[in-house]
């Protein structure tokens, strides 16, 4: 998985055993970082989290220091006197210190400090009070071994996905939105106290509009008062603190649907203005506010209607102009086609223009801001802006009335444009032109997209003739340079970019073609793409494969998994699967959340016209482990999870049907060996499956069209077990 010819065995390695874990005593929390973040670190849920380290308050300050409780082995006794003296188990000290397996042979130094949790001392969390710190954990001592064959009982999706990794909190919406509901029941004044205002915190950008949507359907809720309604009416509260409440809600929902700055000003302005009005707050307008956030692409088009055909003047007022900027990249084609189907008779342009009472500024404004993001979702050239705008102008310069039949002609090109949900599975969501200028954080340079490929095809065809010399010495081959066929190298792609940031190439999202079956496969080839840090393309593992014309090529992890994500597309389509596929360097993925984001926008329906169940979305992603002299195939999995370790041994047992598949399973914890994708993943089902060795005793079979096939129909039947399609 690394660019290294020989990367250290993916499945069976034991390194682990010779290196002593280091183990602060001390936390010193940094700017941003969560109890959420700190409790993962340490396998822990936040109350238990707190409840270890003696924590009163659920929120963190930066510089702020936490002691973990700490203890040193007695003299002449081994860690099993610790766990005994601590009511431990063996398996829960092992893991919270991470030690090696098998925890009861580790032999610890003089001196060395273990962390501990005295059972004899603290009450237990039990299951009823929070939620599992993410999907659903094993509760198995042990994990299973890699030599089983029998596949675990299929987990039940009941509260599988109910769960903080999936909210980014202890509780799901409906038990947050029914816990503050209750303790505004319970204490008069509830806002600003701990137990209240712990609550509050728990709201954020995954689970904002789940919660206020399901406290006013709450069933206490008799009156279906809105949940901003029960922050500002509690008067004995201190003002102050039912203001930054409410913000902190409105912040929250900002961020999940990518509202403006400019509404946020509004609605601040709204909030003090009726904080400092004689009597009770009145939360109309902030209520209205929070629901257009909220709004369906077709509630969006509905709301602008009927200001347009209602309110005198309608375009340029507060109302308009705060519906017009939630058109965003993400729903302007839904909008304008939402609008036509309200057959008013006239297109969502024609309305904002006939508004005469209205500025012409305002209305023009308002016109451009539609195109904008309507361009931007489909990735219009520039160049067709300026003769939208230059037939725009001309036509509010004419005498009478604005004809806007060639301005809609040039938006339903638009619409019926390839773009973001289109089926082309060629087509990248980002795509660098020739002009494109990037920069990296590291590597602040600034060039464009094809002077940074060049670049890289010369770094790679260096680092290709020195891993030759070493590839020829390992296999007792005569070294000659002319021998070495460096196409492969030409073939790097270049940077896929937006606005000078380089971004993961996501497909766009492809239908079946065939009956869909509601599933989706979420399909990440390993590693290609560049670094946005450091600028650097990463090509994966390789090895080298003598070619018919008697040279040697060099075998690209990033370039076969490419390949195979491809061929396996196609395939999974064919069984009724949709499929994205997601590529690029892993820091690009994990600094820009890419997969989360992708898999949230799933299950929201922003990419398509159907919103997905995050069970119903699994992550694969294709790698080729790298040791000379090992042949297999390996299915890493992070054993914490039940959907997890459920989907690996299903595909395990379905690839090793096949006598050319030898597969077994790896356990990659995160904290333990784990795997970045994995961890971008832990909100719904995912593995990372190392299809063969790039430089193994069978690197052959990677480039083999047959094996390829074989080892795509097993993974393509393993996941129709999975999901019990067979």
């Amino acid at each position: 998985m690394s660019g290294s010819v020989n990367n250290v065995n993916f499945l069976n390695s034991d390194d682990n055993k010779h290196v002593k874990p280091s183990r602060p005593e001390q936390i010193v929390v940094k700017s941003g970082e969560t109890l959420s973040g700190l409790a993962k670190k340490y396998g822990m849920s936040v109350n238990d989290f707190m409840a270890w380290t003696g924590l009163k308050k659920s929120t963190l300050n930066a510089g702020q220091k936490i002691t973990l409780p700490m203890a040193e082995i007695p003299k002449g006794k081994g860690i099993m006197a610790l766990i005994r003296d601590n009511n431990m188990t063996l398996e829960e000290f092992g893991k919270l210190n991470k030690l090696p397996k098998p925890y009861s042979e580790y032999k610890a130094s003089a001196g060395e400090k273990f962390y501990i949790v005295n059972h004899k001392n603290t009450k237990d969390v039990t299951k009823s009070e929070t939620k599992p710190e993410t999907k659903t954990e094993k509760t198995d001592t042990q994990p299973k071994s890699e030599t089983q064959t029998n596949t675990p009982a299929k987990p039940s999706n009941n509260g599988v996905h109910q769960n903080k990794t999936q909210w980014n909190s202890l509780y799901t919406p409906e038990e947050l939105s029914a816990n503050i509901y209750d303790k505004s029941v319970e204490h008069w004044g509830a806002v600003g106290k701990p137990d209240f205002d712990a609550l509050i915190d728990q709201i954020n950008s995954k689970n904002a509009s789940s919660v206020i949507k399901a406290y006013t359907q709450n069933t206490k809720n008799k009156d279906q008062e809105s949940l901003i309604n029960t922050i500002v009416s509690e008067v004995r509260s201190d003002k102050q603190k039912r203001k930054e409440a409410v913000m902190h809600i409105y912040d929250a929902l900002a961020k999940e649907y990518g509202a403006p700055d400019s509404i946020r000003e509004s609605f601040e302005k709204e909030l003090n203005e009726q904080f400092e009005s004689f009597g009770m707050v009145n939360t109309k307008k902030l209520d209205e506010t929070i629901n257009r956030i909220m709004a369906s692409p077709e509630e969006l088009a509905k709301k602008m209607e009927n200001d347009i055909d209602h309110k005198s003047s309608a375009v340029g007022k507060d109302s308009f102009n705060e519906l017009i900027s939630l058109v965003n990249k993400n729903n302007a084609s839904e909008v304008i086609k939402a609008y036509n189907d309200l057959k008013t008779g006239e297109s969502l342009i024609e309305g904002i223009t006939s508004e005469i009472g209205s500025s012409k500024d305002s209305r023009k404004e308002a016109v451009m801001h539609i195109y904008d993001a309507l361009a931007a979702q489909k990735n219009t050239p520039k160049a067709k802006r300026e003769t939208f705008e230059t037939e725009l102008n001309d036509q509010f310069n004419s005498f009478g009335m604005v004809n806007t039949e060639k301005l809609d002609e040039m938006i339903n090109e638009m619409l019926n444009s390839k773009s973001i949900s289109s089926s082309s599975s060629k087509t990248s969501t980002t795509t660098a032109g020739s002009n494109n200028k990037i920069k990296f954080q590291k590597n602040p340079e600034v060039k464009t997209a094809a002077q940074w490929r060049r670049g890289a095809i010369a770094a790679a065809k260096n680092e290709a003739k020195q891993k030759y010399k070493e590839f020829c010495k390992a296999n007792n081959i005569k070294y000659n340079e002319n021998d070495l066929d460096l196409t492969p190298m030409e073939r790097i792609p270049e940077p896929v970019a937006k606005n000078g940031t380089v971004v993961a190439d996501i497909s766009p999202v492809l239908q079946p073609t065939t009956k869909p079956n509601g599933k989706v496969v979420i399909l990440n080839p390993g590693h290609g793409g560049y670094s946005s840090v450091s600028g650097n393309f990463d090509p994966g593992s390789y090895s080298f494969i003598k070619k018919k014309n008697g040279k040697y090529a060099p075998l690209l992890e990033y370039e076969k998994m490419k390949d195979y994500a491809e061929k396996a597309s196609e395939k999974l389509r064919a069984e009724g699967y949709t499929v994205v596929i997601i590529g690029g360097h892993s820091q690009t993925i994990a600094k820009q959340d890419s997969i989360i984001n992708l898999v949230q926008d799933l299950s929201k329906g922003k990419l398509t016209n159907k919103k997905y169940d995050k069970d119903d979305i699994v992550f694969v992603s294709l790698h080729a482990d790298s040791e000379p002299g090992k042949s297999g195939s390996g299915v890493c999995y992070d054993s914490r999870f039940e959907d997890d370790t459920y989907l690996a041994n299903v595909l395990m047992n379905t690839l090793n049907e096949d006598e050319w598949i030898h597969s077994s399973l790896s356990e990659r914890v995160w904290g333990q060996r784990g795997l970045q994708v994995l961890y971008q993943t832990e909100q719904n089902p995912s593995v990372l499956l190392e299809v063969e060795y790039v430089n193994g005793s069978k690197s052959k079979n990677l480039d083999s069209s047959a094996f390829q096939g074989k080892f795509l129909d097993k993974l393509t039947s393993g996941l129709n077990r999975y999901f019990d399609l067979d």
